[in-house]
């Protein structure tokens, strides 16, 4: 805790401490705190920490991960308003497909049977950004519409299964789709909510 003496860390930055009492306050209010992140996590030898909180302290009380997903996000993201997903090319410049998209708990879903540009960029590159129009505007008369930006991942296989899900949004109910016999397993994109913007009730 030597380097705590002189100075701390807020927001990643350095904020020096006057020397005197504060700076001694400042120094067992920190020290304090991080041996309880010890015992509220798993720290492995070197350092690193284990993939899975826990609590010890008593009187804490373990709360639910946060989500992104508010019941108006959800409403958006499941309407059946096409979605226009981006990813980031091997050269940097942005891909852009118009998609599908569903729900999987917290994740968004999207299908695809073939490897694409999209699929070879997520393997590259788990960068992700996500648009999509919603209902309603807001108080100026804009129309609202949901920015999501996250980061992707690739299950293979279930492709099939989910297209015939989101089609029985986006075309009708009783569609087959694909409407071919044996489509191939394909792969399930995953994304995971970071950050949202846009018009609406997300944004405010």
């Amino acid at each position: 805790m030597t380097g705590l003496t002189r100075s701390f860390f807020v927001d990643r930055r350095v904020v020096p401490v006057t020397p005197g009492p504060l700076r001694n306050l400042v120094t067992r209010a920190m020290a304090g705190f991080m041996r309880w992140e010890d015992r509220r996590y798993d720290v492995l030898p070197g350092g690193g920490q284990a993939a899975e909180p826990r609590t010890q302290c008593r009187g804490l009380r373990t709360l639910p991960p946060m989500t992104l997903l508010t019941d108006e996000v959800r409403r958006a993201l499941t309407a059946g308003r096409l979605a226009h997903l981006t990813t980031i090319n091997a050269d940097g410049s942005p891909q852009m497909s118009a998609v599908w998209v569903g729900l999987e708990g917290d994740d968004i879903v999207v299908g695809h049977l073939a490897s694409g540009h999209k699929v070879a960029n997520i393997a590259r590159d788990p960068r992700v950004a996500l648009t999509i129009e919603a209902e309603g505007t807001n108080a100026v008369g804009m129309a609202n519409y949901l920015i999501v930006h996250g980061t992707a991942r690739l299950v293979p296989g279930g492709a099939p299964e989910l297209l015939q899900r989101l089609a029985e949004v986006y075309i009708g109910p009783g569609v087959k789709f694909p409407p071919f016999p044996n489509p191939p397993p394909g792969q399930v994109i995953h994304i995971t909510p970071r950050r949202l913007g846009g018009v609406g009730p997300w944004a405010a």
